[in-house]
């Protein structure tokens, strides 16, 4: 304590503590230059060596991408020639043809006979010899599962007003007031564009129906003026019956009259053809036909 107490001792000792301070920062200095003069020369190596390297690549690279660029210019130059020599193989659409309309013959002939097919099997129900009012009544019975056969059959989807069989019959009050609209000059220009378009008309069911109905209920009217009632009688009735039908339902299904006259006798269902140009070097004209899925919004 009493060492501690003599005051003059102080300076003494703050100078012995401040060479010890300075002997620790200069080697502490020294050891950081050291340090760092050695980091410098790792750096300077490592960049030589890098450098090195990138100059040793550098020729390669450069030949790679002028041989890269050189080919790509080739593969250029080819498909520009390929596609001047060779035309674009793609399908051409073709205008109406006479093999198209064979296709459509076709198609509506085979309608009819679908449907004459129901009729002559109905005439074995509703026989000739039966009293008219039987035959009446059992030929009103008889359309709606004819309707519906003929409507699976003939492979019919969409029509002019309805997309379903039971829209045929629902939509057709709709349909009766849009053909009392169809004086404007916008329907003759829907049926034209739809000319254009491939779209083919044929007989529905529900026309098929109404084509039913008028000839048996003909029929049975006029079977009561018949002299003879044999087998062979009912037999000849019934293919009278039949041909009649025939020929009235493929009448209608031709649409003579191709949407004039407010649409008289014009028929709802609708198909779309189409006759494709094949590539080369066939390049036959393909004809693809196929029921409509939806029909026309508005409806005309």
């Amino acid at each position: 304590s009493s060492y501690f107490e003599d005051t003059s001792l102080f300076p003494h000792l703050a100078v012995v503590i401040g060479m010890l301070a300075g002997i620790h920062e200069s080697s502490l200095a020294k050891l950081l230059q050291d340090e760092l003069v050695k980091l410098q020369q790792e750096l300077a190596v490592g960049h030589a060596r890098l450098c090195e390297r990138v100059a040793s690549r550098l020729p390669h690279t450069a030949g790679s991408v002028e041989e890269n660029l050189a080919e790509e210019e080739d593969d250029e130059d080819g498909d520009h020639e390929a596609t001047e020599l060779e035309p674009p193989k793609q399908s051409h659409k073709l205008p109406w043809s006479r093999e198209a309309s064979k296709w459509r013959w076709l198609l509506r002939t085979t309608h009819s006979l679908v449907a004459s097919c129901l009729y002559v099997a109905s005439t074995w129900v509703r026989a000739p010899n039966l009293p008219v009012l039987l035959q009446f009544f059992l030929a009103l019975l008889l359309t709606p599962p004819l309707t519906l056969a003929y409507h699976f059959l003939s492979l019919n989807k969409a029509g002019g007003y309805y997309d379903t069989y039971i829209e045929m019959f629902t939509e057709f009050p709709q349909h009766v007031k849009d053909i009392l609209r169809r004086d404007a000059p916008q329907y003759q220009d829907e049926i034209e564009h739809e000319r254009l378009d491939g779209i083919v008309r044929t007989v529905n069911g529900l026309e098929t129906g109404v084509i039913f109905l008028t000839v048996s209920w003909l029929g049975a009217m006029l079977s009561g003026a018949r002299q003879s009632t044999g087998f062979a009688s009912d037999f000849v009735w019934r293919c009278i019956e039949t041909a009649v039908f025939f020929l009235l339902h493929r009448l209608i299904g031709g649409n003579m009259f191709e949407g004039r006259y407010y649409g008289l006798i014009q028929p709802e269902a609708m198909w779309y053809f189409e006759c494709v140009l094949s590539d080369p070097p066939t390049s036959r004209v393909d004809c693809r036909m196929m029921p409509v899925l939806q029909h026309p919004d508005p409806p005309y």
